[in-house]
């Protein structure tokens, strides 16, 4: 029986040793170790850079768990509007193991954050028309559902081609939901004729203002002929010794 060198034995111990000494992160994926550093700087109380650890963590990889953390931290910085989308986006996930474990927590924090909230809710017709609340899109007609919207005045506007649009201001409190009924009309034919084009737009054109517009197209001709003269002259001038412009990136200074 061959006996293993001395030096192979040493060099596995010491791989060994090294394996165990590996942190545990290093066999996480990206996301999980943002995630880890997250909770790790909520524990700390620092919620600002546990959200920017989470954020990055949920622009990787979209999962549940990183949606809810994103909602706990907005929630504890009372950020109401962000702490709600994130938390339902993740309570969505009914087959994952992570939320499952912890839907009562979650549950119970999307509630703390709706009672910060008015909810509206948009109905009407026709269907598929693009609802938007202030700045954000909203959802499609018949019904938007609840939107949990911040409270104070709000302007809501419906569109969808071939209707005109319909433009609403709303004023949103918390405890009181607020259904908005709009119903979009059509456009009339006015409204989707098309613009008059230059063949077919205008008074027809008699023998005498044809005869003027052949010779308006005369002296414009020669207004460009004579234009073209000028910038001939102009470009000889320039390239015998006249001033002379300066690239633009020239003018960027370069650094040491």
């Amino acid at each position: 029986m061959r006996r293993i060198p001395g030096n192979i034995i040493l060099g596995l111990t010491s791989l060994f040793a090294a394996l165990l000494v590996v942190p545990r992160d290093a066999y996480c994926d990206p996301a999980e170790i943002l995630i880890r550093q997250g909770v790790e700087l909520r524990r700390q109380g620092d919620n600002v850079k546990a959200l920017a650890k989470f954020e990055a963590a949920y622009r990787m990889s979209h999962t549940p768990r990183a949606s809810a953390q994103v909602g706990l931290c907005q929630l504890a910085l009372s950020n109401w509007t962000s702490a709600e989308e994130f938390l339902a986006v993740a309570l969505e996930a009914r087959s994952d193991e992570w939320v499952s474990r912890y839907r009562q927590t979650l549950e119970e924090s999307l509630d703390e954050a709706r009672r910060h909230l008015a909810v509206l809710a948009v109905e009407g017709t026709p269907a598929g028309a693009n609802v938007t609340a202030g700045t954000k899109y909203a959802g499609q007609l018949p019904s938007t559902g609840n939107l949990y919207l911040p409270p104070g005045l709000l302007t809501v506007r419906v569109s969808h081609d071939g209707f005109n649009d319909a433009v609403h201001d709303v004023e949103l409190r918390t405890g009181s939901p607020t259904t908005l009924a709009i119903n979009l009309a059509p456009k009339s034919a006015e409204d989707v004729s098309a613009s008059p084009t230059p063949e077919s737009g205008g008074p027809p054109s008699t023998p005498e203002s044809s005869a003027d517009n052949r010779s308006d197209r005369s002296h414009y001709w020669w207004w460009v002929g004579a234009a073209a003269v000028a910038g001939g002259v102009a470009t000889a001038f320039l390239l015998a010794g006249g001033k002379e412009y300066p690239n633009v990136e020239q003018t960027i200074p370069v650094g040491p």
